[in-house]
């Protein structure tokens, strides 16, 4: 009898999980933990670009670029995962993008 309530315990407690997962609290939970994460790598990608503009790019600055740059697109794709942007929207804000800076900056494009 011991082995049959603890399993009814786990049975009942993978049951109160999977409500969980799907209540809509919990969706809001991930979104707003996702618009944390990604805020705050937002921001130590702008601290090393910056640093790089003020100081010029050496070794340290690129391998530090690159490690927030690639935090960044982590972030992006976990907001396509969790349903927040799709793959689309991006690819279309980016090709607008890509126009507005052959259009105003001195930035070439390559296509």
């Amino acid at each position: 009898p011991q082995r049959y309530y603890d399993w009814m315990l786990w049975k009942m407690r993978q049951e109160d999980k999977a409500e969980k997962l799907n209540s809509e609290s919990h969706k809001k939970e991930v979104v707003d933990q996702l618009m944390y994460v990604t805020s705050e790598e937002c921001g130590e990608l702008v601290q090393s670009c910056m640093k790089i503009a003020r100081w010029g790019i050496n070794e340290d600055n690129r391998n530090t670029l690159v490690a927030e740059a690639g935090d960044v697109y982590c972030m992006l794709q976990l907001l396509v995962k969790n349903g927040v942007l799709t793959q689309e929207e991006l690819e279309a804000r980016a090709s607008v993008k890509v126009e507005k800076l052959k259009r105003y900056t001195p930035i070439i494009v390559k296509e």
